[in-house]
């Protein structure tokens, strides 16, 4: 709405009407009967709506009843406290209107006492008028308000007015202050005031990042290309540095240059947000622009992810952020400071030298895991009183040295946070106790939390060994002999690298073991890795096997890693290392290794050596907490000609392994065993563990399988092939028994309660069925003397033999 000049108001003395009537036509006309053409200001009379034009017309009359030489932003500033409407806007922001009335009148008074002479307007006054008109053009719209006023004095703050007005916010609510009366208000509605934060005490603390904030605030005193771009990994702390600044500059620990500046951190995604026509998002950057220019010497942009500038609002015949912040940059307009990482620079801002040469870039490193604990010691009290937990020094360290040790693909000191952060939470949450208990009780978080919050995200048992854990490492022989048979050496070598790393004896840079296995086939060389596995973790999805076969052409290499760029599945996981990334605590077998193409070794060097692996991604993948067993056939042939000598064969085929594989393949591997034949006792045994194996299938069914010596031993004879190991004999057993028994459950001549005995009869494999007892109904069977004692039937004999 516009608002035409009204009929002026005659003062009750001649002179003072008559002095109002120049200076309310200077005013609002923009002319004076003394003043050039160069001087005359703004028509404001078609241009201020109702509010704003009683604004003035009071510090118009004010002016002439205080008797002052000149209209003043402070009569200004006194008139906007006597407006209902722009008092109300003070109060919200938190300014005390009737004392900030009274001061300014009383200042005014003082300092022109006695004037004589017409009023005039003084620059101040112009300046604030100006100001509030370019505040409306700033929003879009021709008619300046009351608000537009108001800011208009607060945006000078060279004047009386606006350094009055801006002590009034400090000392009220400078939050409320910020939102109603800030002089960028774009700027506001885009960015986060991170100095504000700091001053509400809602930052964390920064340690141990000194060096960094001072080579910051060397760069931003420069006269030219004083943009510091902080690079490095994430989770380094870039973002922290920059917090750090701004509770520096809050503490008034910076240079003159830099006291009293904001630091605004610059949310493009939501300047891009909603941004729908042609055109939108260019206008919206360059109004934010234009507030950085116009407080340059008051605003620090930062713009994390600062490569995001490139392309940033991009589209069909418009220009993206970097092109737009170039000549800003170039100029000295705008001081900015980036935050991103080593490769998005590279990619995005390098790509762009007219962008780049405007940044001054500073290295970020990842901090050792000592500077890791002092920064958690900083951090310590936060999360104390954010989880109202006690966090024991043992805690701080644990989190920095098991992070680092057992998460490979992130950095520190982020990831030790992350891991004390949530330990923290666990430990409130399993040990706080009653909702009524947690005002008082306050548990404490110890190293073994930490660990367990470390086993749970990787699956790796990082406590502390367990009683339960200590006998059951100390009976790995054990175990494994249990499922490979006549291999002492191989489970023996095996069973001692798991305790060396359980026991924290190993090389942290390696994996757990590394073995080669030799000998024939089929006398348990990949039957150890399966049984390893099992007895680890107690699951055998944990083996993870590739067959080396698959791996013979040199193209294949790449599936280990992935494609490299360019090529055919580029982006899709390499089959080993995305398998360890999912799984870093396993054991992995390589089968048939003397299968695969040479390269293939070249790329397991590095695995063997420092327990890591670099994927087509660029993802470092941690092989620290593997077994990785190797299997190969080389030499078998001569380990069956050397007969029972194992101390021969084992030279013959280590002479043969040299042969085939290079000497720096052969010397990273921790043991290379060799696998003995297996003799007639020893199939025994395994045939007896493949009985036992049908056993538990058909007792599943409620049969009950009973093999006697004389079957044993003819199962055994003619499966006995020395050259092929167990495999035949495996073979045997299914076509000889597993067949005949599936054929006689599915023909009904099996069911439950039955009993299948098996003999050898007339030279051939005899099997007999014998019902000793009543199945009982819901599929449980007791044993014939229990069942008749506990149901009180008789047991029933039925006998059928099969030939």
């Amino acid at each position: 709405m516009r608002v035409e000049v009204a009929p002026l108001v005659r003062g009750s003395v001649g002179d003072s009407s008559a002095a109002f009537d120049s200076l309310f036509s200077e005013v609002f006309s923009g002319t004076s009967a003394d003043a050039s053409a160069s001087e005359r200001g703004l028509a404001l009379g078609t241009l201020l709506d109702a509010q704003a034009h009683e604004v003035v017309s009071k510090a118009v009359r004010a002016t002439v009843d205080w008797g002052s030489r000149e209209l003043d932003g402070a009569h200004l500033l006194w008139a906007v406290t006597q407006v209902p409407a722009t008092a109300e806007l003070l109060v919200s922001s938190g300014v005390r209107v009737e004392e900030l009335a009274a001061a300014v009148r009383s200042a005014v008074e003082a300092q022109d006492s006695g004037a004589a002479g017409r009023p005039v307007l003084s620059s101040a006054a112009r300046r604030a008028l100006l100001g509030a008109y370019q505040q409306a053009l700033g929003e879009g719209v021709d008619v300046v308000g009351a608000r537009h006023l108001v800011l208009g004095l607060a945006a000078d703050a060279d004047s009386v007015a606006g350094r009055a007005l801006a002590r009034a916010i400090e000392l009220g609510d400078r939050g409320a202050a910020r939102s109603v009366l800030s002089v960028t208000p774009r700027l506001d509605e885009f960015g986060l005031d991170l100095t504000e934060l700091a001053r509400a005490g809602k930052l964390d603390p920064v340690v141990g990042r000194d060096a960094e904030i001072e080579q910051a605030i060397e760069v931003l005193g420069r006269r030219s290309k004083n943009n510091p771009v902080f690079m490095g990994d994430p989770g380094v702390g870039k973002t922290a540095i920059v917090e750090g600044l701004a509770r520096r500059i809050v503490e008034g620990a910076v240079p003159w240059s830099l006291a009293d500046m904001r630091v605004v951190s610059l949310d493009l995604a939501g300047m891009v947000a909603g941004a729908k026509y042609r055109g939108e998002f260019e206008q919206r950057f360059r109004d934010v622009l234009a507030e950085i220019r116009a407080h340059r010497e008051d605003v620090l942009v930062f713009i994390d992810e600062v490569h995001s500038i490139v392309g940033a609002g991009a589209g069909e015949g418009s220009m993206d952020a970097g092109t737009m912040l170039k000549p800003a940059l170039a100029r000295g307009e705008v001081r900015l400071i980036g935050a991103t990482t080593v490769e998005e620079y590279r990619r995005h801002v390098e790509k762009d030298p007219a962008l780049e040469r405007r940044f001054a870039p500073i290295m970020v490193g990842e901090p050792s895991v000592a500077e890791t604990v002092v920064v958690l010691e900083g951090l310590r009290e936060k999360y104390q009183r954010h989880h109202r937990v006690r966090i024991d020094d043992g805690a701080l360290s644990a989190a920095a040295e098991l992070s680092q040790r057992y998460i490979a693909d992130r950095f520190l000191p982020d990831k030790a946070v992350d891991l004390l952060d949530q330990a923290c939470s666990r430990v409130r949450l399993r040990r706080g106790g009653e909702v009524r208990e947690s005002a008082v009780f306050e548990p404490t978080v110890v190293a073994d939390d930490v660990a367990d919050v470390v086993a749970s995200r990787t699956g790796i048992p990082v406590a502390d060994v367990s009683a339960q854990d200590v006998q059951r490492l100390l009976e790995l022989e054990q175990q494994l002999r249990s499922r490979v048979v006549g291999q002492d050496a191989a489970v023996a070598s095996v069973a001692e690298a798991v305790r060396r790393a359980r026991a924290g004896l190993a090389d942290p840079d390696r994996p757990i073991g590394s073995f080669l296995f030799l000998g024939p086939t089929g006398v348990g060389k990949t039957e150890l890795a399966r049984a390893l596995a099992h007895a680890l973790f107690g699951d055998a999805q944990r083996l993870l096997r590739l067959d080396m076969g698959e791996f013979q052409e040199k193209h294949t290499v790449s599936r280990l890693v992935g494609a490299p760029p360019g090529y055919v599945g580029y982006g899709e996981a390499g089959q080993l290392t995305d398998r360890v990334r999912r799984q870093p605590y396993s054991v992995v077998l390589l089968d048939e290794v003397e299968k695969a193409h040479p390269d293939v070794f070249n790329t397991l060097l590095q695995v063997l050596d420092a327990g890591r692996l670099t994927d087509s991604q660029g993802r470092l993948v941690d092989f620290r907490n593997v077994v990785v067993i190797m299997t190969s056939n080389i030499g078998a042939d001569r380990v069956l000609d050397a007969g029972a000598d194992a101390g021969e064969s084992a030279l013959v085929v280590l002479e043969e392994l040299r042969a085939f594989f290079r000497p720096e393949f052969i010397n990273r591997i921790d043991d290379v065993v060799v696998f003995r034949p297996l003799g007639a006792e020893q199939l025994r045994r395994i045939a007896s563990l493949l009985l036992e194996r049908t056993g538990a299938q058909l007792e599943a069914k409620g049969v009950r399988l009973v093999v006697g010596d004389a079957g044993l031993d003819w199962l055994v004879e003619r499966g006995y092939q020395p050259e092929f190991g167990a495999r035949p004999l495996r073979r045997v057993i299914a076509r000889e028994l597993d067949n005949r028994l599936a054929s006689m459950v599915l023909a009904g001549t099996v069911s439950a309660g039955d009993q299948v005995s098996v003999d050898v009869v007339g030279g051939e494999l005899a099997l007999s069925v014998t019902s000793v007892w009543e199945p009982v109904s819901g599929g449980r069977h007791a044993a014939p003397v229990e069942r008749a004692e506990v149901e009180g039937s008789q047991p029933v004999r039925r006998h059928s033999v099969f030939g």
